[in-house]
C-alpha cells in the first residue's frame, strides 16, 4: 500500500571542516512504500543547486540519494559496503565512493527522521566526512 503526504523536511548538514551546520527547510513530499519512504523536495539556492529536484529512498538496511536538474548524480549508501556512484555537476562528472559511517532511520506516523554520516571519496582522495540530520513530517502536523 503507498501513502502519499505533503510534507515539511528539515535537514541540517555538516560539510567536512566545518563546525556550524547548513539547515534547510522545504516543502516536499514523503512517500510510505511497503518497508521504504520516499523522500523528495526542490533543492534552494542555499545549497546552490536551485533547479535540482532531490529524492531520498530509506529503508532500514540502505539510503539511496538521487538528484535531477543541474546536478544529476545518484549516491548509494549502505552499513555493509562502499558503494561506487558517478556524480555529474555542471563542472563535470566524477567517480565517488561512500563510506557509510551511520545510518539510522526513525518512521512513525507522525515524523520520520533520518540520521546519516559518511565518508566520501572522489577521484581517489578522501573528502573527509559529511553529516546529515533530517526530520520530515505531513504539512499538516507540522505544528505538533
Amino acid at each position: 500500500m503507498i501513502f502519499m503526504d505533503k510534507a515539511v523536511i528539515q535537514i541540517r548538514t555538516l560539510l567536512p571542516g566545518e563546525s556550524e551546520y547548513i539547515e534547510l527547510t522545504s516543502l516536499g513530499n514523503i512517500v510510505r512504500e511497503g518497508d521504504k519512504v520516499i523522500v523528495s523536495y526542490a533543492e534552494s539556492e542555499l545549497t546552490g543547486m536551485d533547479d535540482t529536484q532531490t529524492t531520498i529512498i530509506m529503508d532500514q538496511a540502505d539510503v539511496t540519494i538521487r538528484r535531477q536538474g543541474s546536478f544529476t548524480s545518484t549516491l548509494e549508501f549502505s552499513l555493509l559496503e562502499p558503494r561506487q556512484c558517478l556524480y555529474h555537476t555542471p563542472y563535470g562528472t566524477f567517480n565517488v565512493t561512500t563510506h557509510t559511517q551511520e545510518y539510522r532511520v526513525v518512521d512513525d506516523e507522525r515524523k520520520m527522521e533520518l540520521f546519516l554520516k559518511y565518508g566520501l571519496v572522489i577521484e581517489g582522495e578522501s573528502q573527509g566526512s559529511t553529516r546529515i540530520e533530517m526530520v520530515v513530517r505531513p504539512q499538516a502536523s507540522r505544528d505538533q
